[in-house]
């Protein structure tokens, strides 16, 4: 869980400026203005959660933990930050609203309630996609839920952490629901989304950040998503843990995608030694082809 600090102190002491309150200012948030290279913040739209320590530019989109907002003010490691903030620690631990589940057993029984099978709709909708559903249905463990049940007409991923499912993935196969992913809530899952990185377990000294699970099953192994452009302070902490050498950022080829990727690698690169943004050949890497993807592959030394 992370840690919380007197952030309204430590902004005074440290002479940064800020607006508690006023236009742009929430109750309960500080703002100011976002030091995130490429952010075109004009009036303090970058805030901070007095509560959770969870930042968030209005602009840009940046968003993480206090740590990595200090490392970009301050222009110093992450260490370094930590050691900057530690003397403003506060005991109190936030508490997600939403407690996940502590016992897997629950979770385990819902995977069971749907089908190691693909109707043909599924089976249809992956081909089409230029996925091969057998090996998806072996490596990725990937089942589907057909007319009735949690999610209808999706097919259904696990997301799966030290060799647990920790949470669930589905997607929309007819393109005519109104959200083509849907998950758990936080309080159903062992751990929440985006607190998660899906295929995290594949991954040795280099790392390859993409969007979406589809996204990761062109790449393979090695190659993890972030459950779409926004990440999060528990995923760059999943990444650290992992002590990798080198990491790729490899986000939609559109503009705001590569606005965020760039935010990413500006994060990575905190502790991380070698950090290189990937423009896709096409526009989403989910698009690829299996020769394009291993062409890739190749080039990165994965």
């Amino acid at each position: 869980m992370n840690n919380t600090y007197d952030i309204l102190l430590f902004l005074d002491e440290q002479d940064i400026p800020h607006k508690s309150g006023g236009k742009n200012v929430s109750s309960g948030w500080v703002n100011i203005s976002c030091p995130f290279p490429g952010c075109s913040d004009p009036s303090n739209h970058l805030g901070i959660n007095l509560k959770s320590c969870a930042y968030h530019c209005w602009i840009c989109g940046a968003r993480g933990h206090i740590e990595g907002l200090i490392q970009a003010l301050l222009q110093c490691s992450y260490p370094e930050a930590c050691r900057l903030l530690a003397p403003y620690k506060e005991d109190a631990l936030i508490v997600d609203e939403e407690e996940p589940i502590k016992d897997p057993t629950a979770l385990d029984e819902l995977w069971e309630t749907f089908d190691k099978d693909l109707p043909q709709l599924h089976w249809d909708y992956l081909e089409k996609r230029g996925y091969d559903p057998k090996y998806l249905q072996r490596k990725y463990l990937v089942r589907s839920c057909y007319i009735t049940g949690r999610f209808p007409y999706r097919v259904v991923v696990p997301v799966i952490m030290n060799g647990q499912i920790v949470n669930i993935s589905a997607r929309d196969v007819t393109g005519k629901q109104k959200e083509k992913y849907m998950g758990l809530k936080n309080n159903e899952a062992i751990i929440p989304m985006k607190s998660c990185l899906y295929n995290i377990d594949s991954v040795r000294d280099k790392i390859v950040i993409v969007e979406g699970i589809f996204d990761q099953w062109k790449i393979g192994n090695g190659c993890v998503a972030t459950f779409g452009v926004e990440w999060t302070s528990d995923q760059l902490d999943l990444i650290r843990e992992k002590d990798v050498i080198k990491a790729f950022v490899m986000y939609d080829a559109e503009e705001k995608a590569q606005k965020k990727a760039e935010i990413l690698a500006n994060a990575l690169s905190a502790f991380v030694p070698s950090v290189e943004i990937v423009v896709p050949p096409k526009a989403d890497p989910g698009e690829l082809t299996k020769e394009e993807a291993w062409e890739i592959r190749r080039e990165l030394g994965l």
